[in-house]
């Protein structure tokens, strides 16, 4: 078997060939999918939701029948064949689904999926399935990969694992957004006005062969700093240590910005004052997040002479 590793989001872990790496991935904690692909087909299909509702009367079973019967419908509508086994006998180590809510089942048609539906103690219904050509016969493989979910809804901090970039954040925090691109990899955490904000880089010897990291990150996370009101490059961890961004073959870097502490009146009215004395000392546009290059001064000298003979013009006729 070849090597593994783990993919983990949203809560849910599982561990996987290292050639399966993800494909897409939709929703939130509550309800979403996510799909793990290899060189050549979709390896991997995990669903999850947390019932509520009407649907929490509903057994793990009659959501399985309602799966099948979509599936079927499917198949039906594009004449493709499509074979069912239910409570399928493929899996020699049940341990891990003791005391568990489960069915496994196998529905064959383009592929042969090899299927768990399991309700997790914290709430939510896993859909989790290994799919193979006709031609392959892989009921260990999906054994391996079922028998390695882990529901990690009751820990205090969540592993984030995908295309490898992996680190824990408190359970907490919610992920807001994210940016899976070749070669920069982005995930942004919230709770309230707290803010976490991961990335991953790739090439990170090339891009700080001339660089050291403290000169490079500014400039590089620039529209970070400028969006938010100079809060500099230094965070605070969630236990108060200093958040300082790191450096590895990777450049991975973190940010995680806390609520804003308190500010006195005459604080405020010491502020407003420098703001005051600076504009009268420089009274151009000054600049906010970094030095405005050569060219833009340039243009706004054309710019400023352009308006004053505009006026001489008009006060001439």
């Amino acid at each position: 078997m070849s090597d593994r590793v783990d993919f983990a989001w949203q809560g849910l872990r599982l561990s996987v060939p290292d050639d399966w790496n993800l494909g897409r991935v939709d929703g939130d904690f509550e309800k979403g999918y996510a799909r793990l692909d290899d060189a050549e087909i979709v390896r991997a299909e995990i669903e999850w939701r947390r019932l509520k509702g009407r649907g929490e009367a509903l057994r793990l079973t009659e959501l399985v029948d309602r799966y099948l019967a979509n599936l079927e419908k499917k198949a039906q509508k594009v004449d493709a064949p499509f074979e069912v086994q239910r409570r399928a006998r493929f899996l020699k180590n049940k341990k891990f689904l003791e005391g568990r809510e489960y069915e496994v089942f196998i529905w064959e048609a383009d592929f042969r999926a090899y299927n768990l539906a399991l309700a997790l103690k914290s709430g939510r219904v896993v859909l989790l399935r290994v799919l193979a050509k006709l031609d392959e016969f892989l009921p260990e493989q999906a054994e391996a990969v079922f028998s390695s979910l882990v529901d990690q809804e009751a820990e205090d901090a969540h592993l984030w694992s995908v295309y490898g970039l992996r680190f824990f954040a408190p359970n907490d925090l919610k992920l807001q957004s994210h940016s899976l691109k070749s070669g920069h990899i982005e995930l942004e955490f919230s709770l309230g006005k707290q803010v976490l904000k991961v990335h991953r880089l790739s090439m990170a010897r090339i891009m700080l062969k001339d660089a050291h990291i403290q000169d490079w990150y500014p400039v590089f996370f620039k529209k970070h700093f400028c969006s938010r009101s100079r809060a500099g490059t230094r965070g605070h961890s969630r236990r108060g240590a200093a958040a300082q961004p790191l450096a590895s073959a990777t450049a991975s870097a973190a940010l995680y910005e806390p609520e804003a502490a308190p500010v006195s009146a005459g604080t405020r009215l010491a502020r407003y004052q420098h703001r005051q004395d600076r504009n009268r000392r420089a009274p151009l546009p000054q600049e906010r997040c970094s030095r405005r290059s050569s060219h833009q001064g340039s243009r706004w000298a054309f710019y400023q002479k352009t308006r004053d003979h505009a006026g001489v013009a008009a006060n001439a006729q």
